[in-house]
């Protein structure tokens, strides 16, 4: 009985041995793809350039159905926050003051907490964002 598993050990570690090493182990791979796998992410690449707007977060300060008080909030705003980019759209019939571009709603939940103070009425909402800020 102990020769067979003797035996066995044997061969396994005479094997293990006789391979190389992997530092030692010199070599070139070639990849060879089609012409069409090239010219799918060349497409691809030129796909992704041309986006400019990706789903993600912003913080709204507020919705009013008076342009004068959305333009005068906005100007406050960009005052007293200057490193937060503001937009102000229609969505009829409200004018929404919203700032930042945010992709994750945790990088939106930090830029509330720090408006939180000034305008405690704020809150996160889904929007297309620009990509190129982000």
């Amino acid at each position: 009985m102990r020769w067979p598993f003797t035996l066995v050990v044997v061969c396994t570690l005479g094997y293990a041995i006789g391979q190389p090493s992997p530092s030692s182990a010199q070599g070139r791979i070639e990849i060879i793809e089609p012409w069409s796998v090239s010219r799918l992410l060349e497409r691809h690449s030129e796909f992704i350039q041309e986006i400019k707007t990706v789903e993600g977060f912003r913080v709204q300060i507020t919705a009013t159905t008076e342009l004068a008080d959305a333009t005068d909030m906005k100007v406050r705003f960009s005052k007293r926050f200057p490193a937060y980019k503001t937009y102000l759209d229609f969505h009829s019939p409200y004018y929404k003051l919203r700032i930042g571009d945010f992709r994750t709603k945790l990088e939106a939940y930090r830029c509330l907490m720090a408006i939180r103070s000034a305008y405690p009425d704020a809150h996160i909402v889904k929007d297309m964002v620009n990509a190129s800020e982000i």
